[in-house]
């Protein structure tokens, strides 16, 4: 199990570091001429988040994995909501029924969470 939290804290790292890069894009091409610096501060703010939870991860921290489970939970929310509007009002050619796959998929990564007991 603790390949498993080094594994996520890896991807986390990776996953941080593609937000770093697209967002000093998306920045700099959009949000720095017209609202200066508030976009940065809050992209940073959620960069930061991620690289502090992904090395606490790596170190095998119960409050980085508390707060893998909180984000898996997040995300899960999201992908089953899109899923039960997308059965509400379906679309032609939509694929909202990804959403309850998706909701499964990281649901599975919270349950690994909380059961293991190797985080220090």
């Amino acid at each position: 199990m603790r390949d498993f939290f080094r594994a996520m804290g890896i991807l986390l790292l990776v996953v941080a570091a593609g937000f770093v890069v697209g967002s000093i894009i998306t920045v700099f091409r959009y949000v720095l001429p017209a609202h200066e610096f508030r976009g940065i501060i809050g992209l940073g703010g959620i960069a930061l988040f991620l690289i502090a939870v992904g090395v606490g991860l790596l170190k095998l921290k119960k409050w980085a994995a508390l707060a893998f489970s909180i984000l898996c939970l997040i995300w899960g929310f999201l992908g089953i909501r899109q899923a039960i509007e997308g059965s509400i009002h379906p679309v032609p050619g939509s694929a909202d029924w990804l959403g309850f796959v998706f909701h499964s998929e990281v649901e599975s990564f919270e349950v690994k969470t909380i059961g293991s007991r190797e985080t220090r």
